[in-house]
């Protein structure tokens, strides 16, 4: 099981595809305090899981999380109510009218089977906050394995840690994918904090959990199963709809992710399929 040191009261995993020897050395030193647990593709048996290839995932309509979605594509643009307002206008709209469908669903991704890979990926995650349960600490902290933690990571990851919350939460540290905070969100907290409505993630490098969220994400997962068409990202923003989850963003991000920022290619280059 993995240990932590005081300073530091939450169980660390990092999901490591194994060939990709050159990102476990320069991020194992990075995070020697924490003394994370590894998990790589050999923890995980894909056809142990239960994968369904449903349009409904966790139980949520799949025009519901077209509309979360569009969210985040309309908030690049336009602050984040300003497209929370436009994404559910197109939502009701596309009920009357089938030229607004294009729109309230462009968001989603095809509805099919993703590559062995990536299947893959999801189920490197699942396994590490499924370990995570095992901890017996209040926050589990997972980092893909093309973390790069910026100067001030340590630090605000210990103010964090000392938050406590009665609510299932998800925080993402990582930025990606053109997400930033708008306008109309609030500004963030002295941990550099700030919630996210609707409760929308940024990608998967690096995030928080909370326990509350993880057990009953896990009852979720033995009654629906987890979907085959959803990246695992994806697949965490529907977990939070679902969960109601209190989301949070970093802002300033202090974690970056290598594979975007250029630092290291993306593990579809760099790994089997």
């Amino acid at each position: 099981m993995t240990t932590t040191s005081v300073e530091f009261e939450l169980a660390s995993y990092v999901i490591h595809y194994s060939p990709l020897v050159d990102r476990k050395s320069f991020l194992q030193p990075q995070l020697k305090l924490l003394e994370p647990e590894w998990v790589t593709e050999s923890d995980v048996v894909l056809e142990s899981l239960p994968w369904r290839h449903s349009e409904r995932v966790l139980g949520v309509s799949k025009r519901q999380i077209a509309v979360d979605l569009g969210v985040n594509a309309r908030s690049l643009s336009r602050s984040r109510r300003k497209a929370r307002f436009e994404s559910y206008y197109l939502r009701y709209m596309s009920l009357v009218g089938r030229k607004y469908q294009k729109h309230s669903y462009g968001s989603l991704p095809r509805f099919e089977r993703l590559p062995k890979q990536i299947l893959e990926l999801n189920a490197m995650h699942i396994y590490a906050i499924f370990l995570f349960l095992q901890s017996g600490k209040e926050w589990g902290l997972v980092l893909e394995d093309d973390a790069v933690m910026e100067p001030n990571f340590f630090e605000k990851l210990e103010g964090i840690c000392k938050l406590k919350y009665s609510k299932p939460v998800w925080m993402n540290l990582n930025g990606g994918a053109g997400l930033v905070r708008t306008k109309s969100d609030p500004s963030p907290d002295m941990n550099g904090l700030f919630q996210v409505i609707p409760p929308t993630t940024r990608c998967a490098t690096a995030y928080l959990i909370n326990r509350r969220y993880v057990e009953r994400l896990k009852d979720l997962i033995l009654v629906h199963g987890l979907p085959d068409w959803l990246p695992i990202d994806v697949f965490y923003q529907v977990a939070n709809r679902k969960l109601r989850a209190q989301a949070f963003w970093s802002e300033p991000p202090i974690v970056i992710q290598g594979s975007e920022s250029g630092r290291y290619k993306s593990n579809l280059g760099q790994h089997r399929i």
